[in-house]
């Protein structure tokens, strides 16, 4: 692509913006003032690369001024009354947003917090932010105040977006020690009391209708498509929040090519948003693409992950649908909840006929008699039972989706697409579509996404490495955590393991880091919750945290023993340590061996280590690293037993396999 055509300038021309690429030798940056070359190259193996580069802001313009009248977003409030914005209504209270933000204090390149359930506020402000010239960050409603208080200070939030009055009160506690932040806007409801420095989102608007449009303008003018526009924040394996730096160029290009990929029609499109914003999945479709596909938007509420949200699909029967596997295994309960109550055994073995139909269509291709009767007396009525009976494209992305799940929708004729992707590559790495499908797969790499895997065993099994335009900036403020997230030709280094075939399908079948990726897609760093157990409970000798794929995280522990006299360096003894004793005396049980604590189910001892979960719980950074179960095991692990390797340090997956069937009825119960 000639680079002629893209106004690349130094920092000192006075060249205007928006669509203006700074001058830099930066691959990678990890300050929010940065900018980084834009990865442009065009290599045989890799064709995709064939959109123009564009910031947001002219997206924006754009897609709102081509279909003014068009429905943009709709959402019923908490008290049952409808709001729509039309293309238009939404771009007048984006530059609104964007005016008002700049007069309370908003400098460029500094960062709105969002903190919020989805709704059209939460978009006005995420886009308002990146018109005035600043960054968007989203924060989860799950998140702990310390967390918060972290990306608030490492952000350089100067503005804060809050969801009510009760997410006020969440922040108002650490207020005072966050330097950057000028103001609070409460995006809806009554705020029970005025505290300094605090505004209604009605007043937000009101100071942005009666701000000219100068200052927004100049914003525009400073803008380069190679700086960063949204901030991402991650978990990483030390559980300290990364800032993920997104450049404008990273979401217009990876939302343009997943608008290709799933073959996006502009202006015909309805999408359900629900999931959380902050989320780089979520933001990505539900923000990003459908803006610039020109689509109607509706919203769930807040209790749409409890159990509302069929509800709203019914409502708005949406084209296109995005889950992450808790959500389509949510769905298949209910389903199979309803066929075990309400199906008779006649109907029970038709329904399995229709339903190995729907399977064999799908992974052998060809409908016979029993897939067309199925169409007409089952399918349907579940899709529109479902809501789904519009929907062109079920997704699932965040954490892999369970084969049984893919299966059980298979059955039902929904053929649900996995894909595959981080907060790193704008959550864009592998595709599945109708087209270029294989059951078990996260589907190929995207157009102009370089996938090579790294480090091969004697299964061609590796570490996938990615390149491409959708590869961040870099981690805001931890250079060196960028440097080891990336290779010398600036691949990323996923930490994920896979093997490709010779159609290019991606097959996961492993993790090289720890993080715990949940069934509802949030990440979470084990260690640290480890590391705290044992903190609070001397007698443990050993902590695993498990929850990968699964509703929430349980515990398997190890008490401290000694060890076996006539076998020493192998195994440990049913005595109990010392250490283990003092403790058990110290809340009030006279064990002596780990036998009597399991046999007896020691109340004293399940009562404090409880007591211990839940001070862990009280510290979680949020709902999704909280401990719901735990147990203790029979035996500590040993170098002998395979739990621990040379160096002592545990093999989880080892620990994973062997343990397996304690985890599976441990979640059963």
């Amino acid at each position: 692509m000639s680079t002629e055509t893209l106004h690349i300038v130094g920092d000192n021309v006075d060249f205007p913006g928006p669509d203006r690429v700074l001058r830099t030798k930066d691959t990678w940056t990890s300050d929010l003032d940065g900018a980084v070359q834009l990865r442009l190259e065009i290599q045989p193996e890799n064709p995709g690369i064939k959109w123009k580069p564009v910031s947001i802001p002219s997206m924006v313009r754009k897609c709102c001024e081509e279909r003014e009248n068009h429905p943009a977003l709709f959402v019923k409030r908490d008290d049952g009354r409808v709001r729509r914005w039309t293309y238009y209504q939404y771009f007048v209270d984006i530059k609104r947003a964007a005016k008002g933000f700049i007069k309370l204090g908003l400098k460029p390149l500094q960062s709105v917090a969002i903190l919020g359930f989805n709704k059209p506020e939460w978009y006005i402000s995420c886009v308002g932010a990146i018109y005035a010239g600043g960054i968007a960050c989203g924060l989860y409603t799950t998140n702990g105040p310390e967390t918060n208080r972290f990306i608030l200070q490492d952000s350089k939030a100067n503005i804060l977006v809050v969801d009510n009055d009760f997410s006020l009160h969440q922040v108002l506690p650490f207020r005072n020690q966050l330097p950057d932040l000028k103001r609070i806007v409460v995006m809806e409801g009554p705020v029970d009391k005025i505290h300094e420095n605090v505004i209604t989102w009605t007043s937000l608007m009101k100071l942005g209708e009666d701000e000219d449009n100068s200052e927004m303008f100049n914003r525009l003018g400073q803008m380069a498509i190679n700086q960063c526009a949204v901030l991402i924040y991650t978990s990483g394996t030390t559980g300290k929040p990364k800032g993920v730096m997104l450049s404008h160029d990273n979401i217009v290009y990876t939302t343009q090519t997943l608008m290709s990929m799933f073959e996006i029609k502009k202006r015909a499109e309805v999408l359900v948003s629900y999931l959380p914003l902050n989320h780089i999945a979520a933001q990505l479709l539900d923000v990003w693409m459908a803006l610039f596909a020109q689509a109607t938007v509706h919203f769930g509420d807040q209790y749409a992950l409890k159990g509302s949200l069929l509800t709203t699909l019914r409502d708005a029967k949406p084209t296109r649908f995005f889950g992450v596997p808790r959500v389509w295994e949510k769905i298949m309960e209910a389903i199979a909840d309803q066929e075990t109550h309400q199906s008779t055994g006649f109907r029970k073995r038709l329904s399995h006929f229709f339903k190995e139909a729907g399977i064999r269509h799908y992974l052998r291709g060809g409908r016979d008699l029993f897939y067309f009767m199925g169409d007409s007396l089952m399918y349907r009525k579940v899709k529109v039972a479902l809501g789904l009976d519009q929907c062109h494209t079920a997704i699932c992305g965040a954490a892999p989706l369970g084969n049984d799940v893919g299966r059980f929708f298979l059955g039902l004729d929904v053929n649900i697409l996995d894909c595959y992707g981080m907060s790193e590559t704008t959550g864009m790495i592998s595709l599945s579509t109708d087209y270029e499908y294989s059951f078990g797969s996260v589907g190929t790499p995207a157009p102009g996404t370089l996938v090579k895997l790294s480090g091969l065993d004697h299964q061609g099994h590796g570490e996938i490495c990615i390149w491409g335009r959708n590869v961040m900036m870099g981690y805001l403020n931890q250079p060196e955590k960028t440097k080891e997230i990336l290779t010398e030709e600036g691949f990323i280094r996923t930490g994920d393991i896979a093997y490709q075939d010779m159609s290019g399908f991606l097959y996961m079948s492993g993790r090289i880091k720890d993080i715990i990726i949940t069934a509802g897609g949030e990440n979470v760093a084990p260690s640290p919750i480890e590391d705290e157990i044992k903190s609070l409970l001397p007698c443990v000798s050993h902590v695993v945290v498990i929850g990968d794929k699964r509703k929430y995280l349980i515990a398997f522990l190890t008490l401290k023993t000694l060890a076996d006299p006539d076998d020493p360096d192998i195994t440990y003894s049913n005595d109990l340590s010392r250490v283990s004793v003092e403790w058990c005396q110290k809340v009030g049980s006279k064990a002596k061996t780990l036998g009597e604590i399991l046999k007896y189910k020691d109340a004293s001892v399940f009562r404090a280590i409880q007591d211990a979960m839940d001070v862990v719980n009280t510290d979680a950074v949020s709902n999704a690293t909280k401990v719901q179960k735990w147990t203790i095991l029979p035996k500590d692990f040993t170098v002998a037993g395979g739990e621990l390797g040379p160096t002592m340090k545990m093999k989880r997956f080892f620990i994973y396999d062997k343990y397996q069937d304690a985890i599976d009825r441990i979640y059963s119960t």
